[in-house]
């Protein structure tokens, strides 16, 4: 139910944030131009279809990609060092109040569109509002009033739709299944439940930055944290093109400190309020060190806790947390979290599989069209390099080449995975990687003099391996030139590394070159060879001929 499902609605789901009248800036972006290959399933499967609204699928994959990329990056024991303590708590108070500033705003406008769909009567809404503020809203909230809060509260109960609760409800590109898995009313309810426990959690909390009291749930998660940190940084996604980016922004929702007051500032207040580490290099990079060092690992203070939140703390199980924190991304994407919809959570077993199944059938019925009018003849062999955002993580020193050797369309759109594997090795000197690492990272791409001063040398090196390789294969693949895709491919992924691998360049470096056999490439290659042999033997049976003819 917890992180381990969201890497799995990445492959099922989409997002879509929408616009709160304070907090624009949590729209994540607008996909315009994507361009897919027909023939390839992964492709179509994430492809955006005309009737697609709110372009869920791209908007959700880059919000819990960031929190995936946070959590790795805190895997290299992060540190970080202010001037003062004071400056540190500063930053975390703004942070934390960012948090709680969303968080309110968010489920304010959530309860109100709830209470409609029950269809809470305005004395019954009124007397939720004053129970929830009255008994768990924290007497030093700063970055809104109590009188506030039940304020807006009664505004958003006027409006005819404050904001739209998650729902993928009549989206084609999610299956029936998914949003048909409960009753209406059941999800709604456990919803509106969950939706409840959020306010407490932020309503709770009282500017200090040493006892979080409810809000735990939250602060240790990487994907709600590496959005936090976005907003209040002034950075919002770009989803123009086909790699997600981030953009500045003027429009983020950004709380900034001074002391105990907290209140929402333009986004370039921050240079003038807050403090940069020492030898930090950005706000946002300064938060997610911030998170690595001081959020990631957070926990529940008992000791001198008020009394309520400390009978809910002891009552709160980690299924209770990761429900929280879920329906906090759903509130914030758009997208449920089906996990708090259901019951029973083996009902979500035959709901993921007919997502799936879905898309599959999609792309074969697609297929079959396409195949009914395409008749191919005699392709050339094809050694493409496979896209390494499929296989290659920044922050981890795993360096690989991968290649498809394809014969079609039919081996193109076939998985990786899904191919036979041949693989060799390609030593080369750890100093020499750093040097060529570090020279590359400066290239011009379109100047071919300056790449060929860090790109020839690189290819002399390798050039005998890969020969050595090719003389391997009895019916190679490739005739001449692989050393320079092979280096080219390396440097890409050595310069995009972030880690201290290279701190220390001694040894040798043996990376993998992984050549993935589509079935049509490997029965070409088979007759290829099969051809050969009879070759042989004709030659053979040629010479023994002649050495029995008169005169020989």
């Amino acid at each position: 139910m917890g992180k381990i499902f969201y890497i799995l609605l990445i492959l099922i789901l989409g997002n879509q944030v929408y616009a709160l009248v304070p907090l624009e800036s949590l729209m994540l972006g607008d996909l315009s131009k994507q361009y897919f290959k027909e023939n390839d399933p992964v492709s179509y499967i994430f492809e955006e279809k005309e009737s697609q609204k709110g372009k869920k699928l791209s908007n959700y994959i880059a919000f819990a990609d960031e929190g995936y990329n946070l959590n790795n990056y805190c895997q290299n024991n992060i540190k970080i060092n202010y001037v003062d303590n004071w400056s540190r708590v500063q930053v975390k108070r703004s942070l934390l109040s960012t948090l709680q500033y969303i968080g309110l705003d968010l489920t304010t406008r959530a309860l109100t569109e709830y209470s409609k769909f029950f269809e809470f009567s305005e004395d019954e809404f009124n007397n939720m509002v004053d129970g929830l503020v009255g008994n768990y809203c924290s007497q030093n909230l700063s970055v809104i009033s109590i009188k506030q809060l039940k304020a807006n509260f009664k505004k958003y109960y006027t409006l005819d739709e404050s904001i739209s609760l998650p729902s993928v409800e009549g989206d084609e590109n999610f299956p029936k299944a998914l949003w048909q898995t409960t009753r209406e009313t059941t999800s709604k309810t456990q919803e509106m439940s969950l939706t409840v426990d959020l306010f407490k959690a932020f309503c709770s909390w009282g500017n200090d930055v040493d006892n979080l009291r409810l809000m735990v749930p939250f602060v240790k998660d990487p994907m709600i944290m590496s959005f936090i940190n976005r907003q209040l940084s002034g950075y919002d996604f770009d989803l123009s093109e086909d790699k997600t980016k981030l953009k500045e922004s003027t429009k983020t929702a950004s709380v900034i400190c001074e002391n105990l007051i907290c209140r929402k500032r333009e986004t370039s207040e921050i240079f003038k309020r807050l403090r940069l580490s020492l030898g930090g290099q950005s706000y946002k990079d300064d938060f997610d060190r911030v998170f690595c060092a001081d959020f990631k690992n957070s926990d529940f203070q008992y000791n001198g806790q008020v009394p309520e939140i400390l009978e809910i703390i002891k009552t709160m199980t980690f299924d209770d947390q990761n429900a929280q924190a879920g329906q906090f991304v759903a509130l914030i994407t758009g997208v449920p979290d089906f996990m708090n919809r259901v019951e029973k959570y083996n009902v979500m077993k035959d709901a993921l599989k007919a997502s799936m199944d879905k898309s599959w059938r999609e792309w074969a019925e697609n297929q079959i069209k396409n195949y009914q009018q395409d008749l191919l003849y005699e392709e050339r062999l094809l050694l493409k390099v496979v896209d390494r955002k499929k296989f290659f993580n920044e922050y981890l020193p795993e360096f690989e080449v991968n290649i498809d050797v394809i014969l079609g369309e039919f081996d193109n759109s076939i998985a990786m995975n899904d191919k036979i594997k041949s693989t060799f090795n390609i030593n080369v000197s750890k100093k020499f990687i750093s040097w060529a690492r570090e020279n590359w990272k400066d290239v011009n791409i379109n100047d071919e003099k300056e790449m060929k001063k860090v790109l020839e040398p690189f290819q002399v090196i390798i050039k005998d391996q890969v020969e050595d390789a090719r003389l391997r294969f009895e019916i190679p693949p490739w005739k001449q030139g692989l050393e320079r895709l092979v280096a080219i491919e390396i440097l890409e992924q050595v310069s995009r590394y972030i880690g201290n691998y290279f701190q220390e360049p001694k040894g040798m470096m043996s990376i993998p070159v992984n050549l993935h056999y589509g079935i049509f490439a490997l029965r070409y290659t088979h007759e290829r060879w099969r051809i050969a042999q009879d070759a042989g033997e004709r030659n053979k049976r040629i010479k023994k001929l002649e050495e029995l003819l008169p005169g020989r």
